[in-house]
């Protein structure tokens, strides 16, 4: 019987090693209705009693039972058998050990008990059935259903069951197969999710990608690809060789002999040729594939469209030729050295700047003469004329180099190197062209300075400070969890300081106010200036409950400070709106919208008050809001007036034209005037600032073709216009602009348009239209409050303009302060090279104007030359004789 069982159980052995089980509960089961025909054979031959039969057939069910069993507790699959009623009868080792019961806690439950996805009762029984019933005879494999298993803890976990059906002793018997699929369903999704993620990078990458045959046939290339040669789909260049996208054949044979000789090519630079026949210039990088024996099958790559890289390449080449040829003309110190970097000579600027002389320099090495070092890192550096020798190219040192001269001083350099050549094209030496820029270098560290700090408080700026706040914006939305505060903070005091005491005494005050709010703060908040006396807070990782007693510290520290100028005392105050930074904040302009409403909220409440914002509370207390209106009926009801500011010629500088400025004011409710300070800021902020450009566009150019058909004596000056940013933004604005200007036909140069550089480089491309509209027509254009911005000489090549006007902050302290002098010099200097006159504003001294003058400064603006005049002053000045004549632009 055992060998009979042996036998039976190596017969249902797979392949694999995993047992057929139904064949082989099949051949016990038959193995067992034989036994029980054999034993009642014997009964009947030898008419034995029946308890001698019974207990033979108990000794071989049993002995069937635990062979069976240890066949079934070694399966790697579950087995569950299941009576007709549908209660499990019995459960192999791996069924326990997969649903963390022992098996005496499961016989007698419904299946349904482990299998929570089957129904109960008889609809459990017929589930069997029908599972059972889907088995084809003729197949060896039962048929497989997904389902789900409870844990004894409680986890349910995938599944697949296989239920076969017999008969034993006359009753029906299920034995359901089982295998956990929890992990192969997770290796599926995680291969699918592969797949997708394979799959758009493919589709999505820049790069074109591609694999092809030997033969030079394509196997599979993305959209990007595609596109870059002219097509619309990758099956259309599927269809194609690969040689056909190669405008010369010999790349591609290079290419390929490289890939089969070392595997991989990288960056490959050809000329690839589109279905159009035009040409682009295309670096490629490729592998070869080769199978499990290392036979070369297909090669794949990447080909990136580099032509927009090579023209910027060649045109920076160009301009550094240009400039090179600039530099020796100008006479930059010149070493030359021959082949073994040996001097050969130096130039007079070259011998002051080393302090060698050429005669005594002559056959030393090079590095002996020119000794340079990292100016950061303190590290001696390799000359470059050195590496021009070397690689046979031009070089050009590091921006952050520093000569040693002889004497053992430093002098920031800039410097280049080229190859000398024979006429047969070989290297014979090395020229160096260098200069002297450490007034240039310490004039870049303080732009970068000006550009993101106050000059007055050394706070940083409103634009860096949007900066920060934008970062912790970003943070906020990236993280969820962490919040930020920002405190924005008005002085309630400042303009009675200034009125009372002058500017001086108002710029004493900002300096000792900054240094109270850095005592309130923590290390890693931030404090900005945002403009006159108008200050920002940043608390990083704060919420608004934290925030507030912080803001009324800040607050109380403030109000107990006593500003003193010379015997007067004076308490200051300070209104505080502070608002949350979130994941559901949605922009730095809303942020800080919210904060200056919350400020004005403050404001209105009293002054030296602390408020929070909170959404939906009524904008119409606050002040500035309340401007919206103001403006509006004041243009309605032409309460708005325009004043004239002239502009003088100084030093030689020599023009037939009369040159003012316009600006703006306009009339309270009760007669009181109003200047732009108090009103522009909340109509630009509003957006109202384009009804107040158009009402002085139409103003300006009615009073100049009056002035010019009441004679000529009217119609020799310029009017200068000043434009905010967000009418440069409107486009219905130059379209306006342009209907005003062809209607009363003005001559040229009579209009002089004034646009912000803050304003020209932030919408740059509109402005940049904007400007080339207004000089096709006749205006002029100028550049106002030129410097302010770190950018500003990089974008003034690219902005059509006629005239700088230098910021003011520059000029009103260039009699002290030799940064801002050196500021305006290189303004000025650059003006006189691009053919750009400059104007200098906030004139208010005759030591500036004389120091103007001596730089070269073309034209002055200020309340020293003459403070802004009503508009009927201007029918006065242009009548009176030429020396009063206030203003010479051509």
């Amino acid at each position: 019987m055992h060998r009979l069982l042996d036998q039976q159980l190596r017969e249902a052995m797979r392949p694999n090693g995993e047992i057929d089980l139904p064949r082989l509960l099949a051949a016990v089961d038959e193995t067992y209705v034989r036994v029980d025909q054999e034993r009642r054979g014997v009964v009947r031959a030898m008419q034995l009693m029946s308890d001698e039969a019974n207990a033979l057939t108990r000794e071989l069910k049993k002995n069937t039972a635990r062979q069976l069993q240890a066949v079934l507790d070694h399966v790697k699959d579950v087995i569950i058998t299941v009576d007709e009623a549908g209660h499990v009868a019995s459960l192999n080792a791996t069924g326990q050990r997969v649903f963390g019961y022992v098996e005496a806690d499961v016989i007698g439950r419904s299946l349904n008990f482990l299998l929570p996805c089957l129904p109960e009762g008889d609809a459990l029984h017929d589930a069997l059935d029908r599972f059972a019933a889907r088995v084809d005879d003729t197949q060896t494999d039962l048929a497989a259903h997904e389902t789900l298993g409870l844990h004894a803890e409680g986890k349910r976990f995938s599944a697949e069951i296989a239920v076969s059906k017999i008969q034993v002793d006359r009753r029906t018997v299920y034995i359901v197969c089982l295998r956990d699929t929890t992990e192969r369903k997770a290796a599926e999704a995680a291969l699918r999710e592969s797949e997708a993620r394979y799959r758009r990078l493919f589709d999505n990458v820049l790069e074109g990608v591609y694999s092809s045959t030997r033969e030079g046939r394509f196997l599979s290339v993305n959209p990007a690809l595609a596109r870059m040669v002219g097509l619309d789909s990758p099956s259309e260049l599927l269809s194609l060789p690969t040689d056909t996208i190669y405008a010369n054949p010999a790349d591609r044979a290079a290419i390929i002999a490289r890939l089969e000789r070392e595997g991989e090519v990288r960056n490959a630079e050809f000329q690839l040729r589109r279905v159009d026949g035009t040409l682009i210039t295309a670096v490629e990088s490729a592998r070869a594939v080769r199978d499990e024996h290392g036979r070369l099958i297909a090669y794949e790559g990447t080909i990136s469209d580099i032509s927009e890289r090579k023209r910027a390449e060649t045109a920076i080449f160009e301009e550094k030729e240009k400039a090179q040829v600039t530099l020796q003309s100008i006479g930059d110190a010149v070493i030359t050295t021959d082949a073994q970097e040996r001097v050969e000579y130096l130039n007079p600027v070259a011998e002051e700047l080393t302090g060698w002389r050429s005669a005594e320099a002559a056959g030393r090495p090079l590095g002996e003469v020119f000794r340079i070092r990292d100016e950061v890192t303190r590290e001696p550096l390799a000359t470059p004329a050195s590496r021009a020798l070397r690689e046979g190219r031009v070089i050009a040192v590091a921006d952050r180099t520093v000569l040693i001269n002889r004497r053992g001083q430093e002098i920031a350099i800039q410097d280049s190197a080229a190859p000398i050549r024979d006429r047969s094209g070989g290297i014979i030496g090395a020229v160096m062209v260098f200069h002297d820029v450490s007034k240039e270098r310490r004039l870049r560290r303080a732009l970068a300075y000006q550009a993101s700090h106050d000059a007055l408080t050394g706070l940083i700026n409103r634009r860096e400070f949007e900066n920060r706040l934008n970062e912790a914006l970003l943070s906020a939305r990236r993280e969820g969890h962490p919040t930020h505060v920002l405190l924005y903070l008005d002085l309630d005091q400042f303009k009675l300081v200034n009125d009372t005491c002058g500017h001086q005494a108002g710029d004493r005050l900002l300096k000792q106010i900054t240094g109270i709010l850095q005592t309130c703060v923590r290390s890693e908040d931030t404090i900005a200036r945002l403009g006159g006396d108008e200050f920002g807070i940043l608390l990083k990782n704060c919420t608004a409950e934290r925030a507030a007693p912080i803001a009324d510290s800040v607050r109380q520290a403030v109000r107990e400070y006593r500003f003193q100028w010379q015997d007067r005392a004076m308490n200051i105050g300070v209104s505080i709106g502070f608002v949350e930074i979130n994941a559901a904040s949605e922009s730095i302009a809303s942020i800080l919208s919210a904060a200056d409403v919350a400020c004005y909220a403050a404001k209105d409440a009293g002054r030296n008050r602390v408020h929070m914002y909170q959404h939906g509370v009524a904008p119409e207390r606050h002040r500035e809001m309340q401007w919206v209106s103001r403006l509006t009926r004041a243009c309605e009801e032409n309460r708005l007036e325009l004043y004239y500011q002239p502009i003088v010629a100084i030093g030689a500088t020599h023009d037939a034209r009369g040159h003012y400025e316009l600006l703006v004011r306009m009339r309270g409710e009760n007669g009181q005037l109003i200047l732009p300070a108090e009103f522009i800021p909340a109509a630009e902020r509003f957006n109202v600032m384009p009804m107040i450009d158009r009402w002085v566009v139409s103003q300006a150019l009615g009073t100049l073709a009056h002035y010019r058909t009441d004679g000529d004596a009217h119609g020799g000056y310029t009017l200068a216009i000043n434009l905010s940013g967000t009418s440069l933004n409107d486009d219905r604005f130059l379209e306006f602009l342009i209907t005003e200007l062809q209607s009363y036909d003005l001559s040229p140069g009579a209009v002089c348009f004034e646009i912000t550089e803050t304003a020209a480089i932030s919408n740059l491309t509109n402005v940049v239209h904007f400007m080339r509209e207004c000089r096709a027509r006749g205006c002029l254009v100028a550049l106002d409050d030129f410097g302010s911005g770190l950018s500003s000489f990089m974008y003034l090549k690219n902005l059509p303009v006629d005239f700088l006007k230098i910021d003011g902050q520059f000029v009103q302290h260039i009699t002290t302060d030799h940064v801002d002098r050196s500021m305006v010099e290189a303004i000025t200097q650059v003006g006189h090279a691009m053919g750009i006159k400059t104007i200098a504003e906030r004139v208010e001294t005759r030591e500036v104007l004389d120091c103007l003058a001596e730089i070269g400064v073309e034209y002055a603006q200020g309340f020293y030359i003459a403070p802004p005049e009503p508009a009927d002053a201007l029918s006065r000045i242009t009548c009176s004789t030429p020396q009063l004549r206030l203003a010479h632009l051509a």
